[in-house]
């Protein structure tokens, strides 16, 4: 991975390691590198990230999204050296942690490994509707925890590509499933804006299924 552009590198004279409040800058679609101490933890200050494994013919696996305040390395300060790459979705900026280590990581990995969870059950047995219903939802869900309280529309940097590269399906797909949950009231998707109409009827979608698109397999 490329190397972050950095400058005035504090450093912690106790430890030896970067200063809390240190930041690094990334811009949209490159690589994220860790620097410094692999042991210290970096934060998503500003903008959103995604891990990503692509494939030699160009096919690209969204494994998770990383929206701001959530811990970037987490599983390599646990000892994780084949995690997945992470890449900017947008303009980023990663801050040191103050004091972090294995104890401060192990909450945000059990998060990670339970959304993981949940994008095995989606990518196995959901259907399309199901998948995409889900999905925003849990967007949704983790941007209202940054902000302690519900919202209905958010602004996303999301695209349908990202959707289709995350949820195993092609724009095609997203973007007649996207019509179709708009159609029915539960969410939109558009230029950036993402809103979320009934999250009843969306959890009901979630656990227990929704319409079938009449059209094209998952």
């Amino acid at each position: 991975m490329t190397d972050l552009p950095v400058t005035d590198r504090p450093v912690s004279h106790t430890h030896g390691r970067l200063a809390a409040g240190y930041s690094v800058a990334c811009e949209a679609g490159r690589d994220i590198a860790q620097a410094g101490d692999p042991n210290q933890l970096y934060r998503l200050a500003d903008g959103w990230a995604f891990g990503a494994h692509m494939l030699e013919d160009g096919r690209r696996q969204i494994v998770s999204f990383l929206l701001p305040g959530d811990l970037v390395n987490a599983p390599a300060v646990l000892g994780c050296r084949e995690a997945t790459p992470l890449y900017a979705l947008t303009d980023v900026r990663l801050e040191a942690e103050h004091g972090s280590g294995p104890t401060d990581a192990l909450p945000a990995v059990l998060a990670q490994m339970a959304r993981l969870g949940e994008q095995v059950v989606s990518l196995g047995r959901r259907t399309a509707y199901e998948r995409i219903a889900a999905f925003l939802l849990q967007i949704g869900e983790r941007l209202d925890g940054a902000v302690g309280g519900a919202g209905q529309r958010y602004l996303v940097p999301l695209r349908l590509e990202h959707l289709a590269d995350h949820l195993g399906l092609s724009v095609v797909h997203v973007s007649r499933t996207m019509r179709q949950l708009r159609d029915n009231g539960l969410a939109s998707l558009y230029r950036g804006e993402m809103e979320l109409g009934d999250r009843t009827a969306l959890a009901r979608v979630r656990e227990c299924g929704g319409p079938k698109p009449a059209t094209a397999p998952n």
